[in-house]
């Protein structure tokens, strides 16, 4: 186990109040894909702005079609820019702001009853001292606690308190590859498989998939530093 390489991943805040539920949740995933979509709509914006702006500058001829398409362009590049703005602005609320807590209290009541309304208040003290291991599209593990993801793609999270596991099984493995389209023409995905089976002492099983095709046992090496017994399952 490279020690170095999960060392990179710890999360101590000089302020341990900004450290939230919310804050450990949102980046765990990379959204930044969200906001690449939106690169396009500003490049056209801003070439629409450039136009209006040297527009004005131009020498006035043919006055009223002039005033006309100026005033067209103002209200276009005026209008996109409150568009655009608006978009971003939507995104990163209903990111930062979604109720994960009442997500989170959804999910542990389904596999641990007994502390599943109780859980956030213990959770939110134990993140606000810092993390072990955060990484995004990966897990997150805290001194008492492990969060991941029942969803591979989307944040649906799920919290074990670490004195409750029994074991984690784990099959990693490539399943072969998928052509996908690039800069460059085609190219060939590799398809990594990272299911974690979070078996707990209850007798509950949760799988937790992990997206993580750079680093696949990066997630499995945090497991075992943070002193959870783990088992590889067997290809089938």
């Amino acid at each position: 186990m490279d020690k170095d390489k999960l060392k990179r991943y710890e999360y101590y805040p000089n302020n341990p109040r900004k450290l939230t539920i919310r804050a450990v949740i949102h980046k765990m995933r990379d959204f930044r894909l969200m906001y690449i979509f939106s690169i396009l709509p500003w490049m056209m914006w801003g070439c629409l702005a450039i136009v209006t702006v040297t527009g004005f500058l131009a020498p006035q001829t043919q006055y009223e079609d002039y005033q006309r398409t100026m005033t067209v362009l103002s209200i276009l590049t005026v209008a996109g820019f409150i568009i655009i703005a608006g978009t971003m602005r939507l995104i990163t609320l209903i990111l930062k702001n979604k109720d994960v807590e009442k997500v989170i209290r959804r999910n542990t009541r389904k596999i641990l009853p007994e502390i599943g309304d109780s859980i956030i208040e213990p959770l939110a003290e134990d993140l606000s001292r810092g993390m072990v291991f955060l990484k995004s599209h990966n897990i997150a593990v805290s001194d008492n606690y492990i969060i991941g993801s029942t969803n591979a793609y989307t944040m649906n999270p799920v919290v074990f308190p670490k004195n409750m596991i029994e074991e984690v099984a784990y099959a990693i493995y490539e399943d072969g590859s998928v052509t996908i389209p690039t800069a460059r023409g085609l190219s060939s995905a590799r398809i990594v498989i990272q299911n974690f089976y979070f078996r707990l002492k209850n007798k509950k099983q949760v799988k937790v998939p992990v997206n993580d095709k750079y680093q696949p046992y990066l997630a499995l090496e945090a497991l075992q530093k943070a002193g959870i017994k783990t088992v590889e399952l067997p290809r089938k």
